[in-house]
């Protein structure tokens, strides 16, 4: 039940100007720690979830108890969700949830990964230095309310300290693939992010015909990159394949990793030259050079995109020389640092 003297109304006030989807997307562009396309998600997905809130559907309960929350109809009536708000730390610093669900006597904090890694902040105590994750420093935000916190990710999280539930997006997207709104505006919001998700393989996907030939390409390309590394003469480089990643790491002195070159498996639209030797960065600083790349999630990056340069049409031969073409540019940009 809401305490005493609570006020429901309160928590239905509704900012018109700062609930629009695209106001609250401007507030983020590429920074040293800032993934703009988590961002993007985390708003996308706050609006839906609050637009079923405001409209009275069914769609926040059935989200907010995935969370973990089981609340009723009551306790629903007096919630109120929000992203990137400001709380201070009992160590007097800030810590802002992706999302924040708050209740008359709780907070539910959610933490968004799409492809980010957990953030780790240092801390003193007592004149000892140690880490802690994104999760634990939420814990230690200071409010009267119980607070729960989740991981909302690709994967499902085991033993992650400070986390009281690990949810995985693919089961976000099984409540929306069997949830039936008989509103159209609240209908058309979830098949968009439903394509949201598929898109940015943030779901297990459907794998058809075109996989064998998809595979066959990949292979190509690496080639490509293999012969457009070799005659551009980087220097030495060995090639590196991840979860999601495939490519080539360029090395210095034929030892030290510097840069990478290759193809991340969530943007398959673009090749990407990547800088993220923290002396090679410093060099790009130095020299003057920030304004030829692209900054995000502390590395430089530029980007060759395929339809741009129609590079789909061209023939094998062509294909390689409009890779060379942009790898040597950007590498000459870098290649005093070599």
């Amino acid at each position: 039940m809401p305490e005493k003297g609570w006020k429901v109304k309160k928590f239905k006030k509704i900012n018109v100007m700062t609930n629009t989807l695209f106001v609250n997307l401007c507030k983020y562009t590429p920074g040293k720690d800032i993934d703009p396309e988590e961002n993007f998600i985390t708003e996308a997905l706050v609006y839906m979830i609050k637009y079923s809130l405001d409209n009275g559907t069914d769609l926040s309960k059935r989200f907010i108890n995935l969370l973990g929350a089981n609340i009723n109809d009551l306790e629903l009536s007096s919630c109120l969700i929000s992203s990137q708000t400001s709380f201070k730390t009992k160590r007097g610093d800030i810590a802002r949830p992706d999302i924040t669900i708050e209740f008359p006597d709780k907070y539910i904090l959610v933490e968004v990964k799409v492809n980010a890694q957990i953030n780790m902040y240092s801390i003193e105590d007592n004149s000892e230095t140690s880490t802690i994750n994104q999760l634990e420093k939420y814990s230690d935000i200071k409010v009267e309310k119980e607070k729960y916190i989740v991981l909302l990710s690709k994967n499902f999280v085991t033993d992650l300290k400070g986390c009281n539930k690990s949810l995985s997006w693919q089961k976000v997207y099984e409540i929306l693939k069997i949830y039936r709104s008989e509103d159209k505006i609240e209908a058309f919001l979830i098949e968009q992010f439903k394509k949201l998700m598929e898109v940015r393989q943030m779901v297990v996907g459907k794998v058809g015909y075109e996989f064998e030939n998809g595979v066959r390409a990949l292979v190509n390309l690496m080639g490509q990159l293999n012969k457009v590394i070799a005659e551009i003469k980087i220097g030495s480089y060995k090639s590196q394949s991840a979860s999601y990643c495939l490519g080539f790491h360029l090395l210095k002195n034929n030892k030290e990793a510097v840069g990478w070159i290759g193809i991340y498996y969530d943007h398959p639209e673009r090749i990407a030259f990547e800088l993220y030797n923290e002396k090679l960065k410093q060099f790009v600083v130095d020299k003057g050079l920030k304004e030829n790349f692209t900054m995000a999630i502390n590395n430089y990056y530029d980007y060759f995109y395929f339809e741009q340069k129609r590079y789909y049409c061209l023939t094998t031969e062509e294909q390689v020389e409009e890779i060379k073409s942009w790898a040597r540019k950007t590498y000459e940009l870098i290649k005093e640092f070599f």
